[in-house]
């Protein structure tokens, strides 16, 4: 299962037991865990949580609120989990096949600790006036506007790469060269072949000046785009 984890959801697997050295816990419990969730605000399971009003600040005055002082002493070393965190680890798979993924992130983490949250954790997500259906709503939510934004920029790529497409095929149509078979998206692999036979060309004796500029323009605008890397395979 823990090979399924994306590199985001070993990160909360990691924080979560500094999160209990941090409170003196001898045990990593689902509460460390939802504190290492709020943690990278740059994923998709904090930013679910900030979007329903729940950041890390407020969640750890929840939980001084629901739990007594610890006397600090945590052995050194692996610090166990507890029965409800292990649970969520095993939970976070079940959820992330029943949205049809194959990976587990911090959304999926997220979604696990909703249903399989211990007291503590209940605690914390019911002071924020959260509950497992509208974590899950806002989840789904928040995947279909990034899916939407995705299929908006592959669609974009794939416009850009066409123009270039077009453009190039229209500066050897102007030079009078015979054309050149390129692909409807062009890849970097095939710039760089358009570079090379337009540096070859622009290189040949006898040929008019006007064309061998021409050609040389054309390889500088291939070697470009391929420095730059402008231009991507489009996904099928």
């Amino acid at each position: 299962m823990y090979e399924r984890f994306t590199e985001t959801a070993r990160q909360v697997v990691v924080q979560a037991q500094e999160e209990a050295r941090h409170y003196g816990h001898a045990y990593i419990g689902t509460e460390h865990i939802l504190l290492a969730l709020l943690t990278d605000l740059d994923t998709l399971g904090c930013q679910v949580l900030n979007n329903l009003g729940l950041d890390l600040k407020m969640a750890r005055t929840y939980l001084q609120d629901a739990t007594t002082e610890s006397d600090g002493e945590v052995s050194v070393g692996r610090v166990p989990y507890t029965t409800g965190a292990q649970n969520v680890l095993e939970l976070s798979l079940r959820e992330a096949l029943s949205l049809g993924h194959n990976y587990i992130s911090t959304e999926h983490l997220l979604l696990a600790l909703a249903r399989g949250a211990d007291r503590v954790t209940c605690l914390i997500l019911g002071e924020a006036g959260l509950t497992a259906e509208k974590i899950r709503n806002e989840v789904i939510r928040e995947l279909s506007r990034k899916s939407a934004t995705n299929a908006t920029d592959a669609t974009n790529a794939t416009v850009r790469s066409h123009t270039i497409t077009d453009s190039l095929l229209g500066m050897l149509k102007m030079i009078g060269a015979e054309p050149v078979a390129l692909p409807g998206t062009l890849t970097v692999e095939r710039l760089e072949e358009v570079a090379d036979l337009a540096l070859k060309n622009a290189g040949v004796l006898g040929m008019p000046q006007t064309w061998r500029q021409a050609w040389a323009n054309l390889a500088d605008a291939a070697q470009n785009l391929v420095a730059l890397s402008e231009v991507k395979e489009d996904a099928a």
